[in-house]
């Protein structure tokens, strides 16, 4: 897999972001209620896609499914720089995107440079999904692998954040980074 510049800086910036989202102070899982916050907070935050696209990111984490038979245009994503991206209506094409994700997506689409922060969007949670190896049979995001979960429902404890941390958690050290939970 070959990322541009672009991706290849913002990668470590949203797996960053996203660790930062997981946990509050006292180290509890909080990920799936400041994803709610930032969801809700979109109207206010989506100026900054355009100078700090991972800061708005997240309000998409696991809106997408990516089926197999369309992986050759999302690689070919991957290594493009924005002004090369492909149109939204293209892109959308290619992949499953979750029904609470919509109206996000809309109102993305309606300011100068939506299309091409959405297909940075796309390309970060795709490469995230590569990363941890997900086999995404289907394509569809499901309950049962924690990628499908959109609701503003607080599922703190939920065993697949836990798998998450873990698998965050193998991704940093294979990066070098320091685990900061023991094995």
């Amino acid at each position: 897999m070959r990322l541009s510049r672009y991706f290849h800086e913002l990668r470590g910036e949203y797996e960053a972001e996203l660790d930062d989202l997981r946990t509050d102070s006292e180290d509890r899982p909080v990920l799936d209620r400041r994803l709610a916050e930032k969801r809700r907070a979109l109207t206010s935050i989506l100026p900054l896609m355009a100078y700090a696209p991972v800061m708005v990111v997240p309000v998409f984490h696991r809106a997408f499914g990516f089926e197999k038979a369309h992986r050759p245009t999302l690689f070919e994503l991957l290594d493009c720089e924005p002004g090369e991206f492909p149109a939204w209506e293209t892109l959308s094409n290619e992949l499953f995107v979750a029904d609470w994700a919509r109206p996000l997506i809309a109102k993305v689409l309606a300011h100068a440079g939506g299309e091409d922060f959405l297909a940075t969007a796309v390309a970060l949670e795709f490469e995230m999904t590569l990363a941890r190896g997900y086999d995404d049979g289907d394509g569809e995001p499901t309950a049962e692998d924690g990628r499908g979960r959109g609701s503003d429902a607080d599922e703190d404890t939920d065993a697949n954040e836990i798998d998450d941390e873990t698998q965050s958690e193998d991704y940093l050290e294979q990066q070098g980074f320091d685990r900061r939970t023991p094995q």
